[in-house]
């Protein structure tokens, strides 16, 4: 597991948690050939010396583990050609409960109004949190310094908010409480 420089249990599936969500928004994106884009998502991944698995790499998807400071996440990398989008997913390994799922949308709320780049995300059917983001590139070209700063972009910041999401559902701490916490350092 690759250690991040920063900064119960994962379901185990065919697709990342929330991933059916992000197959309705983005009609015919599963099974997008992204060779391009998904061969600089690889450049970065082999200089950077990660393992990772690349059996779905002909739907433009590549994912690894990653070692933050709080804990380790699964990370995903969805690509297209065709959209010429590059979209990265850091999910937590931790399921938020049914009772608290209200008072961590508020706590994602409130952070997301500071972030300045992508954004944390939870699906409510089923508690799992990631943070995402995205960026297109049509007219432009990929770099792996750009994969590099959008991965260590969204495993910091769900580094980040970790201790405070964790203290929201199991610990002592309202949503505003967390935030203004979470903001203050």
């Amino acid at each position: 597991m690759r250690s991040f420089p920063q900064s119960t249990i994962y379901k185990k599936g065919p697709h990342p948690p929330g991933f059916h969500y992000l197959s309705t928004l983005t009609p015919n994106f599963i099974g997008v050939l992204s060779m391009n884009i998904m061969n600089t998502v690889e450049q970065f991944l082999h200089e950077s010396n990660w393992k990772y698995d690349d059996s779905r790499k002909s739907a433009g998807i590549l994912s690894t583990d990653i070692q933050g400071k709080n804990s380790s996440y699964k990370l995903y990398l969805l690509g297209s050609d065709e959209r010429q989008t590059l979209r990265v997913f850091a999910m937590l390994n931790t399921v938020i409960p049914e009772d608290r799922r209200n008072d961590i949308a508020e706590f994602f709320i409130r952070c997301n109004y500071i972030y300045q780049m992508g954004r944390l995300d939870m699906d409510y059917s089923d508690g799992n949190v990631r943070f995402t983001w995205g960026v297109d590139v049509n007219g432009s070209e990929l770099t792996s310094k750009m994969v590099q700063t959008m991965v260590y972009t969204a495993v910091h910041c769900l580094d980040n908010t970790q201790p405070y999401i964790l203290r929201i559902c199991y610990g002592d701490l309202s949503p505003k409480e967390a935030f203004d916490v979470w903001k203050n350092n």
